[in-house]
């Protein structure tokens, strides 16, 4: 048999992997330091891969993120599972109305799980119904 090359990634799947790995590096720079807002501010701005949220309502969810998380001990799985839901709900239109509102929950839940007080983390989630609702 010969030696068959594997094909290459897809560019498209090797970017959201990279974006997602960038976001859950994001979060944990806000654990401790809640002003490093910048670098998930402009990978927040990469994940739309179609409509893109208001600069306004990113600036919002960043700040608002930052003040929820700031001393917080998200685990890496935390950071990455609430990495992939900001890609999803950043691409509201391929995602399902169910599963927005499944992910909307355990992203709550997982804010809550590491001490966020309910309201800091239901500020969070109405940013991101915002954000989910202006990429539809």
């Amino acid at each position: 048999p010969q030696n068959i090359a594997p094909p290459p990634p897809n560019p498209a799947v090797t970017a959201t992997l990279l974006n997602i790995s960038n976001l859950a590096k994001d979060l944990e720079l806000l654990q401790t330091d809640p002003l490093k807002k910048q670098p998930l501010i402009n990978d927040l701005n990469l994940a739309p891969q179609g409509t893109s949220p208001a600069k306004t309502s990113v600036s919002k969810l960043t700040d608002d993120l930052a003040t929820a998380v700031a001393g917080k001990k998200l685990s890496i799985e935390q950071r990455t599972k609430l990495g992939q839901y900001l890609r999803a709900l950043f691409n509201s239109s391929h995602v399902p109305p169910a599963q927005q509102r499944a992910v909307l929950e355990d992203f709550q839940k997982t804010l809550q799980s590491v001490g966020v007080f309910a309201d800091a983390a239901t500020t969070v989630i109405n940013d991101l119904k915002a954000i989910a609702a202006e990429t539809k």
